[in-house]
């Protein structure tokens, strides 16, 4: 039967060990069982994020495994000044300068103040640092072997995570990026707006151009009847002349009234 690594550390936070913590950080049962819902498949991302990130993290991830060891058989839930320091040095390790945002992010969903969520995690990282620990030894794994048997449980430790802290800053192979690449595509390809095409752009482009033109053409034709009545009154011409200048100045006007039309 396929080892289930969830489960392991999920059996680990026994009842009894949930009612203890709790009594020691003043905080009620249900809102510390919520909070390891999120930091159990949290912490198992940031711990297999840090053993498959190349460079030598498979190597520190089994030696913080065993260092841990010691941290998977006690189940005092004693939130002391040493198990805060070396849990602390755990979660700088794993979560860099994302902690503050996990714990935020944890005590948002759980109900926990941030400080009860700190101290939680400081608590229950070594645990389940030392869990890891004790399989490593008890199947005499390499730091490459922890490694696949970590990236074995993937879709374990997504599937655990709860509604909204998927895409914690964790691990970014398990974050749903779906939303995220929408977004972006909607900014490079923007969405086709039905009815608006090249010549209904150009003509829009035209209509502010237009608004002045068609005033100064008006006027135009203003200026050349009173230009063509002014000469009419001040001479006397036959009528032949006069309908030839009637026709002169309506072949300038109409052509010109036509065109802005």
């Amino acid at each position: 039967m396929p080892i289930n690594l969830l489960e392991m550390v999920k059996n680990y936070f026994t009842a009894d060990f949930i009612s203890n913590v709790s009594s020691n950080l003043g905080e009620n049962n249900s809102g510390v069982s919520k909070a390891l819902t999120a930091i159990i498949p949290t912490s198992l991302s940031a711990i297999l994020n840090k053993a498959t990130s190349g460079s030598g993290g498979d190597a520190d991830v089994l030696e913080m495994a065993k260092n841990s060891v010691y941290a998977a058989t006690d189940h005092s839930a004693s939130v002391t000044e040493e198990t805060k320091e070396k849990g602390n040095g755990l979660l700088t390790n794993l979560f860099g300068s994302n902690q503050s945002t996990i714990e935020n992010s944890i005590s948002g969903f759980s109900g926990l103040k941030n400080s009860s969520t700190s101290s939680l995690l400081s608590l229950a990282l070594p645990a389940i640092m030392g869990i890891l620990g004790k399989h490593a030894e008890e199947n005499n794994l390499s730091a490459s072997g922890l490694a696949g048997f970590l990236s074995s449980q993937k879709e374990n430790i997504k599937n655990a995570l709860p509604p909204g802290l998927s895409s914690l800053p964790v691990i970014p192979g398990l974050a749903t990026v779906s939303a995220g690449a929408t977004n972006l595509a909607s900014h490079v390809n923007p969405p086709d707006i039905p009815h608006l095409h090249t010549h209904d752009i150009t003509t829009i482009s035209e209509r502010p151009t237009a608004k002045w033109l068609v005033p100064l053409v008006s006027i135009l034709v203003v200026i050349l009847l009173l230009w063509y009545f002014s000469r009419s009154c001040g001479e006397t011409k036959p009528s032949g002349a006069a309908d030839k200048d009637s026709t002169s100045a309506m072949q300038i006007v109409q052509p010109l009234a036509e065109f802005w039309s």
